[in-house]
């Protein structure tokens, strides 16, 4: 028998939202790149787990998000 594809059963996904400058964080930018982490596991049947990793107002030109902040710590 197959098993059912209940939460416990997939694989789960931790989102990772970043914008550059703070002003953008005033707008919609949280919450649209949520929904497609969401949207990805929903079409990919994966989980997304509750943790959010998020570097608020952190430019990704240099790659300092990547030695520092949210994305370091994944």
């Amino acid at each position: 028998a197959a098993k059912a594809n209940t939460t416990q059963n997939r694989k789960r996904v931790f989102s990772y939202a970043r914008w550059s400058s703070e002003p953008q964080g005033a707008g919609d930018s949280e919450r649209r790149q949520i929904q497609q982490a969401l949207d990805w596991c929903q079409h990919n049947g994966r989980v997304l787990d509750e943790r959010r990793f998020t570097d608020r107002g952190v430019s990704g030109w240099k790659g300092d998000h990547r030695k520092s902040g949210k994305l370091a710590a994944l």
